[in-house]
């Protein structure tokens, strides 16, 4: 009896463990209403990504517009507590958001979870990279085996992106 007891502490406690590093994290709360400049972009003269938090038919969204030189994309994204969803990407401004499909889009950030997390969203990997207090950093693998490294930063959303062909 004392074996099976010994036996029993000791696989909890392992199992204790090894859920030890994983965040439950307010997906929310890494968008925000925003303004940051990025280097690169088209001809590497660098752009801006400007976000606004909007509500629309009970959902909260995050309206981001990409401005370079030669182009503007819009992205809405749907902001759950568990996950965040791209649901479109459109070249110019002012998506009519009664034309979205919110059920379909692309999950870009979920909770809860841990370095080294993976799922697979529109044919795209996402990897977890880093986690702390402040920060979460998620690698993006196209199917064309392009990367790409978005670092979010709890109360001011995408802080740096970096893309590797």
């Amino acid at each position: 009896m004392k074996k099976l007891f010994f036996i029993s502490l000791l696989i909890s406690s392992i199992l204790g463990c090894s859920n030890s590093n994983v965040k439950n994290i307010n997906c929310y709360d890494y968008f925000n209403n925003n303004s940051v400049n990025f280097s690169g972009g088209f001809e590497n003269s660098g752009y801006n990504v400007k976000s606004n938090i909007v509500s629309f038919n009970g959902k909260n969204l995050l309206i981001e517009n990409i401005t370079d030189t030669a182009t503007t994309v819009e992205k809405v994204y749907i902001l759950e507590k568990d996950y965040v969803k791209l649901v479109s990407t459109t070249e110019g401004k002012n998506v009519n958001l009664k034309d979205l499909d919110f059920d379909k889009g692309e999950i870009i950030l979920k909770s809860p979870i841990k370095v080294g997390d993976t799922w697979t969203s529109n044919g795209n990997k996402y990897i977890v990279v880093e986690i702390n207090d402040s920060i979460i950093k998620i690698k993006k693998i196209f199917p064309s085996n392009i990367t790409e490294i978005t670092t979010y930063e709890k109360g001011k959303g995408i802080v740096d992106k970096k893309i590797n062909y």
